[in-house]
């Protein structure tokens, strides 16, 4: 693989990674709402789910998947009921709020108000992060397209090693950087200031990636 290849599947790995999605969403929501630990599971879900995805395309696996329309109809419905359900649970907290919002005393700390929901065990979160990048036909086709356009079947082992570890280290980096910063103490005090807005707007972003992934 010669230095532009290499360049440029950097940086459309990278451009991709950071643009907001569902992966970026189950971060940012569960570090908010919950807590910094559960985000970072989050983001080990995720990066564990990448390296699947890695894996069948560098085997050839999700190419054959991608190819047989019925079972990939079907991942594509189980990921929009799921994404589906998330939005349906959000908004139900967010009615929740609403109708409490006028008798909750006021937020001062994000630590000591009981207004947050219970928190995630390590095990709930990775499953939360891993069945959200699984369960996303899209994630699966990008890793097609990358493994097609940019590493050839010819590639050395070493070549496919490198790759894998460059992707990967990229998805971690960008993903546990997510998780450190939207459960920093401002930013958290700032979303249990606007809860039930802010809880509205997730349960609609996680509707709309339901409906777009029908839609595809």
């Amino acid at each position: 693989m010669t230095l532009d290849i290499w360049l440029s599947l950097a940086l459309i790995h990278i451009t991709a990674v950071i643009t907001p999605g569902a992966n970026f969403l189950a971060v940012t929501q569960t570090a908010l709402t919950r807590s910094r630990r559960a985000g970072v599971w989050v983001a080990r879900g995720i990066i564990t789910g990448s390296m699947i995805h890695v894996v069948a395309g560098l085997v050839g696996v999700a190419g054959v998947i991608s190819q047989i329309p019925v079972l990939f109809a079907a991942i594509r419905l189980l990921g929009a009921l799921y994404f589906a359900y998330a939005g349906f649970k959000m908004l139900q907290t967010a009615y929740r709020e609403f109708r409490q919002h006028q008798t909750r005393p006021a937020v001062n700390s994000p630590v000591t108000d009981q207004s947050t929901l219970e928190d995630l065990t390590p095990s709930q979160a990775y499953r939360r992060g891993l069945f959200t990048h699984l369960s996303n036909p899209a994630s699966m086709l990008y890793y097609v397209s990358l493994f097609t356009g940019f590493v050839p079947l010819t590639a050395s082992i070493s070549d496919k090693l490198l790759v894998t570890v460059g992707l990967l280290s990229t998805t971690t980096i960008w993903y546990s950087l997510v998780a450190l910063i939207f459960s920093q103490s401002r930013i958290r005090t700032f979303y249990l200031r606007l809860m039930p807005y802010m809880n509205a707007l997730f349960g609609v972003l996680w509707i709309a990636l339901a409906f777009k992934l029908i839609a595809a």
